[in-house]
């Protein structure tokens, strides 16, 4: 039979091992607590860099956040939806939230009809994990005059990158053209025309007939040139001839 002092020692034992545990487990909760609370600085600090941070250096904002929405998601949902913040504030929201969500899908595209070109450059990389839902909604406002020149030619410049090869250029190039000729920011202008270069070939002709129509501006007969000079770089076609 086990003596007294046996089962006194085990006993202790026992309480020790209990001890411990118990010790082991209210650190690994410390330590577990302070990481969370470290995680949650951390995004706050990247939400507070998404509201101001220049737009070229976004994505790397945008990546950071991308490995724990949980931790900013509602923070980043009431930005987008207060109308009392700044516009570029809850555009800048609005992204964030579609690279995860691609109920954001048709309003990033809305919000892509106005954008700057570097804005444009951001938006489209959110919505690339949604490009089945993105390329129709553009296409469909491509098609649709009421969205508006520059709306147009923006959406233009995102389906140039997103879908050279779709079946609509040939149809849509003649707006296309009208809207990047009657482009005026010269940066701007360089940008979209950078952008449409996967899609020339199409664009050419337009921009042709818009260089040789004495009834236009002299301003915009200048543009055509300008444009026909860089998209008839390295082409099949030759607006020359």
């Amino acid at each position: 039979m086990m003596s007294a002092a046996t089962r006194i020692h085990l006993a202790q034992l026992s309480w020790a091992a209990a001890f411990l545990a118990a010790v082991l487990a209210i650190g690994w909760g410390l330590l577990a607590g302070i990481e969370r609370q470290r995680r949650t600085e951390e995004s706050r600090s990247l939400v507070s860099q998404l509201r101001v941070a220049e737009w070229s250096r976004l994505p790397d904002v945008l990546a950071q956040l991308g490995s724990r929405p949980e931790l900013w998601r509602e923070e980043v949902a009431d930005l987008a939806d207060d109308p009392a913040r700044p516009p570029d504030e809850r555009l800048r929201a609005r992204v964030a939230l579609a690279q995860h969500d691609e109920a954001g899908v048709p309003a990033l595209v809305d919000d892509l009809l106005t954008a700057s070109p570097q804005q444009l450059r951001v938006i489209c990389r959110a919505l690339e994990p949604w490009r089945g839902q993105a390329v129709p909604l553009l296409w469909s406002k491509l098609r649709d005059a009421a969205t508006g020149a520059e709306g147009r030619l923006r959406a233009a410049c995102a389906l140039a990158q997103s879908d050279p090869a779709g079946r609509g250029w040939t149809q849509v190039a003649p707006a296309v053209a009208e809207a990047l000729t009657a482009e005026k920011d010269p940066l701007f202008l360089a940008a979209w025309t950078e952008w449409l270069h996967p899609v020339r070939e199409p664009l050419l002709g337009p921009v042709g007939t818009i260089y040789g129509n004495p009834a236009l501006s002299v301003a915009q007969r200048m543009v055509a040139t300008s444009v026909l000079a860089d998209l008839g770089k390295g082409t099949r076609s030759d607006w020359r001839r």
